[in-house]
């Protein structure tokens, strides 16, 4: 378990401070991943951004928000938006074939 910030565009509506489109074919075959893969992938994060220090990297797959399964980039954009500054975001990951969860929390960008 790890936990962390993701910061926010503004203190009315927080957005990850990382870059993650669906997992298509495509993008699996470019981040070798397993074809049937699922989520969205993360294929950016910021350096030193809270969501670094929380532990998200690229190429991790976001599988569940909150207990919610992700199935787009459209899904994990949605969720973030939904949220308030400092409300907490449990993220579970598919990193090198293993389930982790990350615990996080939204905040804005200073």
């Amino acid at each position: 378990m790890g936990s962390g910030t993701l910061a926010g565009f503004d203190t009315k509506r927080p957005a990850p401070w990382s870059f993650f489109v669906s997992a298509s074919r495509h993008v699996c075959w470019q981040t070798r991943l397993p074809a049937d893969t699922q989520g969205a992938v993360i294929v950016e994060v910021v350096a030193g951004s809270p969501a670094a220090q929380g532990g998200l990297r690229a190429t991790d797959v976001i599988r569940k928000l909150d207990g919610k399964v992700v199935t787009s980039g459209s899904d994990v954009q949605a969720t973030v938006e939904r949220k308030k500054v400092g409300e907490k975001l449990a993220v579970e990951v598919l990193r090198q074939g293993k389930t982790i969860t990350l615990n996080l929390t939204l905040a804005a960008k200073p």
